[in-house]
């Protein structure tokens, strides 16, 4: 998955007026601005000090004074002087204001170059080395918010690379701080949703029972926020399987874990009643609270979607065998193993074949009842042979050893062209 920053370029000119809060001219003050401007921080720095200990009055020596600094990333004693600057002369904000985006965002971008360095080592399997890029991130980061302190980027981005760090902790306290200072932007609101979302899925690929806990805390900080139907409909998805895991390693609230799982799943059907995944989830949760008969009626409507396929056979196994009832459990078995194993049997002969078992015959009945199937299948276990007649279309499937029905399983009809699909397969 992409990481998900904010990337600011700010181009703002550094050049000022020749002169600022009505102070005279100063020979250190005009050399320093020519080293500084070729490049010589170091040798314009020590001219900006004079400058300012022979006018200690004067905005602009205090303005260029702080630029040295912010060069030589003495970047306290930079938002020092920038801060000094505004006392002297009130009308110099704007100036002010500019410089500290400006430093801001050379810090804030290089940041994102050393998260990326970081998260591309880490992907290359170099811990050592995406360690000592995300370190740097973070000095970066740190040092951007000294001269802008209250940016939602700051907490959010520090925020990921201490989790990337392992300091969970501290992350979450600093995205504590940046959903606060998000209210009312919906720009910024979105970047967290995305980036408290993403963090989330991550944690939630641990087994252990604090990093879902610490994936809870994200992802429900994510839900607080506004966001588009889909990510959000995944988000419900994502907390439903949080709390369903959950209820597995926290055994002392393991009940309360299942409700709160089964609320989510609700969500996400209720805004896609199509999706499978959370069905099947769904019924696996209902089933593990004792709660049979719906977990079936969840099955069934997976079932109906997905008839084809191995895994749905595999769920109605699990919840019919959890309710102890073996003889549907043992048809959606038979029925997954034909899926995988069957040999297809040719219709032409079906006649000629079912005759073989004789007049009595339930498969011989069905033919002239039904007509015959649109696929069929043979699987054999040990010496005994099952056949199964596939009627797609009219959602029923019919199992027989020796002519006799054994099982029969039912489900929605299929359109006709999966049908083709199916047996083209």
């Amino acid at each position: 998955m992409r990481s998900r920053w904010i990337v600011l370029t700010c181009g703002i000119a550094l050049a000022l007026p020749g002169a600022l809060a009505g102070c005279g001219k100063s020979e250190f003050l005009a050399g320093g601005k020519l080293h500084f401007t070729q490049g010589r921080p170091e040798r314009a720095l020590e001219l900006f000090e004079k400058a300012v200990a022979e006018q200690p009055r004067n905005a602009e020596a205090h303005l260029w004074y702080a630029r040295a600094l912010a060069e030589l990333e003495r970047d306290e004693e930079a938002a020092a002087e920038l801060k000094t600057t505004v006392e002297l002369d009130a009308l110099q904000q704007e100036m002010v204001d500019n410089t500290l985006l400006s430093y801001w965002s050379r810090r804030y971008n290089s940041a994102l170059t050393f998260v990326q360095a970081g998260e591309n080592a880490r992907a290359e399997g170099d811990e050592a080395l995406a360690v000592q890029q995300l370190e740097r991130a973070e000095d970066r980061l740190r040092r951007a918010a000294v001269f802008t302190p209250d940016s939602v980027q700051n907490f959010s981005n520090l925020g990921k690379v201490l989790f990337q760090l392992g300091r969970r902790d501290e992350a979450m306290d600093y995205f504590k701080q940046a959903k606060q200072m998000s209210a009312g932007k919906p720009r910024l609101q979105a970047f967290l949703f995305t980036l408290f979302k993403h963090l989330g899925e991550q944690a939630l690929q641990s087994n252990e029972r604090a990093s879902i806990e610490r994936a809870l805390v994200l992802m429900h900080d994510a839900e607080g926020l506004p966001a588009e139907p889909g990510p959000m409909l995944e988000l419900h998805f994502n907390l439903g399987s949080a709390y369903y895991a959950l209820s597995e390693l926290d055994t002392l609230r393991t009940a309360d874990h299942l409700v709160r799982a089964a609320e989510y799943y609700d969500k996400v059907l209720a805004q896609d009643p199509g999706d499978v995944m959370a069905l099947e989830n769904l019924a696996y949760v209902y089933s593990e609270q004792g709660r049979h008969e719906e977990a079936l009626a969840v099955g069934q409507k997976r079932l109906d979607l997905e008839p084809w396929s191995e895994e749905t056979h595999l769920l109605m196994v699990r919840l019919h065998t959890a309710a102890k009832n073996n003889r549907p459990a043992n048809a959606h078995l038979l029925f997954s193993q034909m899926l995988r194993q069957g040999v297809r049997l040719p219709l032409d002969s079906i006649r000629a074949d079912a005759g073989k078992w004789g007049p009595s015959a339930d498969a011989l009945k069905m033919l002239r009842d039904r007509g015959a199937p649109e696929e069929r299948r043979s699987y054999t276990v040990g010496m005994t042979a099952h056949e199964c007649w596939y009627y797609w279309t009219e959602g029923r499937v019919y199992f027989f050893q020796e002519g006799q029905e054994e099982f029969r399983i039912a489900f929605q009809g299929i359109s006709r062209e999966k049908l083709a699909e199916l047996l083209a397969g």
